[in-house]
């Protein structure tokens, strides 16, 4: 009974885990999200890269006295699309870093060093 229940458990985690693949292209002017899952189920999201109003690093979390989920992420913001979600490290400088890469190819690159916007919650 209890090998039924943890095949179904890594059943279900092999179903729910996907490769996710972030292309941004420069001769097309698109930026594309794919996911394949195990059973080779694809799905894509494709933007134009015109569309894209900002490239931002959010620090994310909670920072607490017994509980520490500090993380950091890229949010890519679009003008008619909400926002999109591509990378998240527990390293700042990867982040930044990257930020810094894609505002470089999107062409929005600023002299100003790329800050990172605080959303963490504190108690």
């Amino acid at each position: 009974m209890i090998a039924i229940g943890i095949f179904i458990l890594a059943f279900s985690f092999m179903i729910a885990g996907r490769v996710e693949q972030v292309i941004f292209d420069r001769h097309k002017r698109l930026f594309q999200i794919r996911k394949t899952n195990i059973v080779c189920y694809k799905t894509e999201i494709t933007y134009r890269l015109a569309d894209i109003k900002c490239v931002k690093a959010v620090k994310s979390g909670h920072d607490g006295i017994n509980v520490n989920t500090l993380h950091y992420k890229i949010v890519i913001e679009f003008n008619n699309a909400g926002a999109v979600k591509i990378l998240e490290s527990q390293n700042e400088s990867k982040i930044v870093k990257q930020v810094a890469l894609i505002k470089n190819f999107i062409g929005q690159a600023s002299d100003e060093e790329c800050r990172v916007i605080d959303e963490t919650s504190r108690m």
